[in-house]
């Protein structure tokens, strides 16, 4: 058997074919979130790692990477592989400003990672801002409705607890109370020493009409106590205003286990990989 071979039995098959073929395939989310099927990471041109999501998969090899291998390694695998629909793959280096062995450009790059075939590519750099992708085969296909653009697009991405509102004498649908929240978890984004207040919008959009009939009363206001997913553009409050909601009414959502594995899916996907020692 030539080492190639042996390399397959041994190393592919037993880790990464096990993780492609069933592993790490769950149902989609609701908005169709869809966690990475197989990540490498390349440190150089023919030293490439196998990153194993965390799925069985790690119990099953004892270990959570493949180091070293080859492009012809990975190409073999993958021409075996049934279910190709997402590859990440992350860049030690930036090849726009140190060239891995023999990538001359990033062109070069994308041309062998496009050849393994899966249906979506993404290729991010340690040394670039991790939300910052160098390549997305599927950047025109990213719903803004959707956990992963809008943990593209914020600043800050927060587990808070929703405490009250302003009581405004004037409160409509066009101008809505300012809401406070106290945070639980900073997900994404800068520490801060004091809760800012939120600009409530009943509607995604600032130019949305009120619906017939409609009539602000405490109860369009949520429960004291109740638990959301704060997905903040801009983590800078606004005087008198205070912070803006992604997409407004669209950028509370409900910390439920549905939501929260949705966003659990995308910093998987973003996730910065440990460098090899």
């Amino acid at each position: 058997m030539s080492r190639l071979a042996t390399l397959l039995k041994d190393r592919f098959f037993n880790a990464l074919l096990v993780l492609i073929l069933g592993l790490n395939v769950s149902p989609a989310h609701a908005e169709d979130v869809v966690p990475a099927d197989m990540k490498i990471l390349c440190h150089t041109f023919n030293d490439i790692d196998i990153l194993l999501p965390n799925t069985n998969a790690c119990r099953v090899t004892g270990r959570k990477q493949l180091t070293g291998l080859t492009r012809e390694e990975i190409l073999t695998g993958c021409k075996l592989a049934p279910i190709k629909n997402f590859i990440v793959v992350w860049l030690d280096k930036n090849p726009d400003q140190r060239p891995l062995d023999s990538i001359k450009t990033l062109d070069e790059f994308k041309d062998f990672i496009l050849g393994l075939g899966f249906k979506r590519t993404l290729v991010l750099s340690i040394d670039r801002v991790p939300t910052k992708p160098l390549f997305d085969s599927a950047a025109d296909k990213i719903d803004a409705h959707s956990t992963e653009a809008a943990f593209l697009n914020c600043e800050w991405i927060l587990l808070a607890e929703y405490q009250g509102y302003e009581k405004k004498k004037d409160i409509s649908f066009t101008n809505p109370p300012q809401a406070q929240f106290a945070f639980s978890k900073i997900i994404k984004g800068p520490p801060t020493g004091r809760y800012p207040e939120f600009w409530y919008q009943f509607s995604e959009n600032r130019t949305d009409g009120a619906p017939p009939g409609w009539k602000f009363t405490p109860d369009k206001m949520p429960a004291k106590g109740t638990k959301f997913l704060l997905y903040v553009p801009n983590a800078v409050p606004i005087p008198n205003h205070g912070c803006d909601t992604y997409l407004g009414s669209w950028g509370r959502k409900e910390a439920n286990e549905e939501n929260i594995k949705a966003l659990e899916t995308v910093i998987d996907i973003y996730a910065v990989p440990d460098r090899k020692k």
